[in-house]
């Protein structure tokens, strides 16, 4: 069932990832790249596990309703 709470935490935590992501990109071209090969797949890991972490709750309550 769908829980305002739960999506209020995930929609914060989504924005939060996806706006270091987007501070980074900002100042990425000022970076060396020894530091841009860590950083990026560290932002983009960080985006990726709250959207999969988002798609298996998702998952969860699907199974729960069936």
């Amino acid at each position: 069932a769908y829980n305002v709470t739960v999506f209020e935490q995930y929609n914060q935590r989504f924005l939060r990832a996806n706006g270091q992501l987007e501070k980074y990109r900002e100042i990425q071209d000022k970076v060396g790249s020894e530091i841009d090969e860590i950083a990026t797949p560290k932002y983009q890991y960080n985006v990726r596990r709250v959207c999969e972490e988002i798609r298996s709750t998702l998952m969860q309550l699907i199974i729960k309703e069936v």
